[in-house]
Protein backbone atom coordinates (compact mmCIF):
# COMPACT_ATOMS: atom_id res chain seq x y z
CA UNK A 1 0.00 0.00 0.00
CA UNK A 2 1.50 3.32 -1.07
CA UNK A 3 1.90 6.24 1.29
CA UNK A 4 -0.57 8.32 -0.75
CA UNK A 5 -3.19 5.58 -0.54
CA UNK A 6 -2.72 5.34 3.22
CA UNK A 7 -3.12 9.11 3.52
CA UNK A 8 -6.29 8.96 1.41
CA UNK A 9 -7.81 6.23 3.58
CA UNK A 10 -6.94 8.09 6.78
CA UNK A 11 -8.50 11.28 5.40
CA UNK A 12 -11.60 9.40 4.28
CA UNK A 13 -12.01 7.76 7.67
CA UNK A 14 -11.58 11.13 9.35
CA UNK A 15 -14.26 12.57 7.08
CA UNK A 16 -16.51 9.65 8.01
CA UNK A 17 -15.87 10.32 11.69
CA UNK A 18 -16.89 13.92 11.28
CA UNK A 19 -20.02 12.86 9.43
CA UNK A 20 -20.92 10.47 12.25
CA UNK A 21 -21.03 13.42 14.68
CA UNK A 22 -23.64 15.26 12.60
CA UNK A 23 -27.40 14.76 13.09
CA UNK A 24 -28.64 11.57 11.44
CA UNK A 25 -30.66 11.84 8.23
CA UNK A 26 -34.18 10.48 7.93
CA UNK A 27 -34.22 7.36 5.78
CA UNK A 28 -36.18 4.18 5.24
CA UNK A 29 -35.26 1.14 3.18
CA UNK A 30 -37.08 -2.00 2.11
CA UNK A 31 -36.30 -5.03 4.31
CA UNK A 32 -37.13 -7.31 1.38
CA UNK A 33 -34.41 -9.96 0.88
CA UNK A 34 -34.63 -9.51 -2.90
CA UNK A 35 -34.18 -5.72 -2.89
CA UNK A 36 -30.68 -4.35 -3.46
CA UNK A 37 -30.32 -1.36 -1.13
CA UNK A 38 -26.65 -0.59 -1.87
CA UNK A 39 -24.53 -1.60 -4.85
CA UNK A 40 -20.82 -0.92 -5.29
CA UNK A 41 -18.55 -1.85 -8.15
CA UNK A 42 -15.62 -0.89 -10.37
CA UNK A 43 -15.74 -0.73 -14.15
CA UNK A 44 -12.31 -1.21 -15.72
CA UNK A 45 -12.59 0.50 -19.08
CA UNK A 46 -9.48 -1.17 -20.54
CA UNK A 47 -10.95 -4.68 -20.23
CA UNK A 48 -12.34 -6.08 -23.47
CA UNK A 49 -14.84 -8.29 -21.62
CA UNK A 50 -16.20 -6.93 -18.37
CA UNK A 51 -17.84 -9.02 -15.70
CA UNK A 52 -21.48 -7.85 -15.55
CA UNK A 53 -21.85 -8.70 -11.86
CA UNK A 54 -21.10 -5.88 -9.42
CA UNK A 55 -18.41 -6.24 -6.78
CA UNK A 56 -20.89 -5.83 -3.90
CA UNK A 57 -24.64 -5.92 -3.41
CA UNK A 58 -26.29 -5.28 -0.04
CA UNK A 59 -29.88 -6.49 0.28
CA UNK A 60 -32.68 -5.21 2.48
CA UNK A 61 -32.43 -8.17 4.86
CA UNK A 62 -28.76 -7.37 5.53
CA UNK A 63 -27.24 -10.00 3.24
CA UNK A 64 -24.03 -8.80 1.58
CA UNK A 65 -23.05 -10.53 -1.64
CA UNK A 66 -19.48 -10.03 -2.87
CA UNK A 67 -18.38 -11.14 -6.32
CA UNK A 68 -14.79 -11.24 -7.53
CA UNK A 69 -14.39 -11.83 -11.31
CA UNK A 70 -12.45 -14.73 -12.82
CA UNK A 71 -9.32 -12.64 -13.34
CA UNK A 72 -9.13 -11.77 -9.64
CA UNK A 73 -6.89 -13.78 -7.25
CA UNK A 74 -9.96 -14.20 -4.99
CA UNK A 75 -12.32 -15.15 -7.84
CA UNK A 76 -15.68 -16.38 -6.61
CA UNK A 77 -18.72 -15.35 -4.59
CA UNK A 78 -18.79 -14.53 -0.89
CA UNK A 79 -21.44 -13.54 1.63
CA UNK A 80 -21.86 -12.04 5.07
CA UNK A 81 -24.86 -10.71 6.93
CA UNK A 82 -25.34 -7.30 8.51
CA UNK A 83 -27.67 -6.82 11.45
CA UNK A 84 -30.49 -4.29 10.95
CA UNK A 85 -28.53 -1.88 13.12
CA UNK A 86 -25.33 -2.36 11.07
CA UNK A 87 -27.20 -1.79 7.82
CA UNK A 88 -28.86 1.35 9.13
CA UNK A 89 -25.50 2.66 10.42
CA UNK A 90 -23.95 1.95 7.02
CA UNK A 91 -26.71 3.88 5.26
CA UNK A 92 -26.39 6.77 7.69
CA UNK A 93 -22.63 6.74 7.08
CA UNK A 94 -23.09 6.88 3.30
CA UNK A 95 -25.52 9.76 3.76
CA UNK A 96 -22.97 11.53 5.95
CA UNK A 97 -20.31 10.98 3.29
CA UNK A 98 -22.58 12.83 0.85
CA UNK A 99 -23.73 9.99 -1.42
CA UNK A 100 -27.50 10.49 -1.03
CA UNK A 101 -27.26 14.22 -1.84
CA UNK A 102 -24.54 13.86 -4.49
CA UNK A 103 -25.08 16.12 -7.51
CA UNK A 104 -23.32 14.44 -10.43
CA UNK A 105 -23.64 17.43 -12.75
CA UNK A 106 -22.30 19.93 -10.20
CA UNK A 107 -19.50 17.53 -9.28
CA UNK A 108 -18.46 17.18 -12.92
CA UNK A 109 -18.43 20.96 -13.23
CA UNK A 110 -16.22 21.32 -10.15
CA UNK A 111 -13.75 18.85 -11.58
CA UNK A 112 -13.67 20.65 -14.93
CA UNK A 113 -12.88 23.89 -13.11
CA UNK A 114 -10.09 22.18 -11.15
CA UNK A 115 -8.62 20.74 -14.39
CA UNK A 116 -8.83 24.17 -16.07
CA UNK A 117 -7.01 25.78 -13.13
CA UNK A 118 -4.33 23.09 -13.32
CA UNK A 119 -3.83 23.65 -17.04
CA UNK A 120 -3.64 27.40 -16.53
CA UNK A 121 -0.85 26.76 -14.05
CA UNK A 122 0.99 24.66 -16.66
CA UNK A 123 0.26 21.27 -15.05
CA UNK A 124 -1.49 18.35 -16.71
CA UNK A 125 -1.88 14.69 -15.86
CA UNK A 126 -3.40 11.77 -17.74
CA UNK A 127 -4.52 8.34 -16.60
CA UNK A 128 -4.56 5.77 -19.41
CA UNK A 129 -6.13 2.85 -17.52
CA UNK A 130 -9.46 4.36 -16.43
CA UNK A 131 -11.37 2.74 -13.58
CA UNK A 132 -14.86 3.96 -12.83
CA UNK A 133 -16.24 3.66 -9.30
CA UNK A 134 -20.02 3.27 -9.12
CA UNK A 135 -22.01 3.44 -5.87
CA UNK A 136 -25.76 2.96 -6.05
CA UNK A 137 -28.36 3.43 -3.31
CA UNK A 138 -32.07 2.57 -3.31
CA UNK A 139 -34.24 3.83 -0.45
CA UNK A 140 -37.96 3.85 0.24
CA UNK A 141 -37.67 7.39 1.63
CA UNK A 142 -34.91 9.87 2.39
CA UNK A 143 -34.50 13.34 3.86
CA UNK A 144 -31.34 15.12 5.06
CA UNK A 145 -31.09 15.80 8.79
CA UNK A 146 -33.72 18.34 9.80
CA UNK A 147 -35.72 17.92 6.59
CA UNK A 148 -38.86 15.93 5.83
CA UNK A 149 -38.52 12.58 4.12
CA UNK A 150 -39.19 12.44 0.40
CA UNK A 151 -40.40 9.13 -1.04
CA UNK A 152 -38.23 6.95 -3.22
CA UNK A 153 -34.53 7.73 -3.61
CA UNK A 154 -32.64 5.85 -6.29
CA UNK A 155 -29.17 7.19 -6.95
CA UNK A 156 -26.07 6.01 -8.82
CA UNK A 157 -22.88 7.99 -8.19
CA UNK A 158 -20.09 7.49 -10.74
CA UNK A 159 -16.51 8.74 -10.81
CA UNK A 160 -13.44 7.94 -12.88
CA UNK A 161 -10.15 7.25 -11.08
CA UNK A 162 -11.16 8.19 -7.55
CA UNK A 163 -7.77 7.50 -5.98
CA UNK A 164 -5.85 9.41 -8.65
CA UNK A 165 -8.21 12.36 -8.40
CA UNK A 166 -7.99 12.31 -4.60
CA UNK A 167 -4.24 12.76 -4.88
CA UNK A 168 -4.48 15.32 -7.66
CA UNK A 169 -7.40 17.36 -6.30
CA UNK A 170 -7.45 16.79 -2.50
CA UNK A 171 -9.69 19.82 -1.90
CA UNK A 172 -12.40 18.69 -4.31
CA UNK A 173 -15.45 17.88 -2.15
CA UNK A 174 -17.12 15.39 -4.55
CA UNK A 175 -13.95 13.29 -4.73
CA UNK A 176 -13.62 13.30 -0.94
CA UNK A 177 -17.26 12.18 -0.67
CA UNK A 178 -16.84 9.20 -3.01
CA UNK A 179 -13.48 8.23 -1.50
CA UNK A 180 -14.99 8.23 1.99
CA UNK A 181 -17.98 6.14 0.87
CA UNK A 182 -15.75 3.70 -0.99
CA UNK A 183 -13.51 3.28 2.04
CA UNK A 184 -16.59 2.64 4.17
CA UNK A 185 -17.87 -0.06 1.81
CA UNK A 186 -14.48 -1.70 1.36
CA UNK A 187 -14.25 -2.38 5.10
CA UNK A 188 -16.90 -5.05 4.51
CA UNK A 189 -14.47 -6.87 2.21
CA UNK A 190 -12.06 -7.26 5.12
CA UNK A 191 -14.54 -8.71 7.60
CA UNK A 192 -13.69 -12.09 9.11
CA UNK A 193 -17.27 -13.34 8.64
CA UNK A 194 -17.13 -12.93 4.85
CA UNK A 195 -17.59 -16.55 3.73
CA UNK A 196 -17.07 -18.10 0.32
CA UNK A 197 -20.28 -19.56 -1.08
CA UNK A 198 -19.13 -20.42 -4.61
Amino acid sequence: MTRSLVQLIVAALAAGGLAAQQPAPNLEYSPDPGTVVVQYTHIHHMLAQRDPQPLMRIYGDGRVRVHYPVYSPDAGDYELRLTPRELRELLHGLAGDGIMDFDQSAARQQRQQAVAAERAAGRLHYVSDATETVIGVRLEAYGPAGADEAPGLEKAVRWLNVYTDSQQYPDLAPVRAIAAAETRLRTLLERSDLTRVR
